[in-house]
């Protein structure tokens, strides 16, 4: 089981991955830096929401992105990227039920750099 600062360094790492993702879509060698700016511990690990770091810093409007959270799960050590098709909460506890809809790059396996439905 994952403590609160594995979760926290699971999230960074996968906070990286979403920037170089981002810059390589765009062709640029880098992507504006994110930021974790709320954890919300739940039962089944912590939810992270996020930002572009230059708003943190600026409060420059064209810095806001919508970012949808994502939970770094304690137990399966893998992250479950939340969508934007209605409230965080809620799709928590459709998975916490066994009723979320998963997509084909809903999870991401750290140790394996690799996203999966399952």
């Amino acid at each position: 089981m994952l403590t609160d600062k594995d979760m926290l360094e699971i999230a960074k790492k996968y906070l990286k991955k979403m920037e170089e993702e981002k810059a390589q879509e765009l062709g640029e060698e880098n992507s504006h830096e994110l930021m974790i700016n709320r954890t919300i511990k739940k039962p089944l690990g912590n939810i992270y929401h996020f930002g572009i770091k230059l708003f943190s810093e600026t409060l420059d409007r064209k810095y806001t992105i919508n970012a949808t959270p994502f939970l770094v799960e304690k137990e399966r050590r893998r992250v479950l990227r939340f969508g934007t098709h209605y409230h965080y909460e809620q799709q928590y506890e459709d998975y916490k039920n066994g009723d979320y809809v998963t997509s084909l790059h809903s999870f991401w396996y750290p140790d394996e750099d690799r996203y999966s439905h399952e």
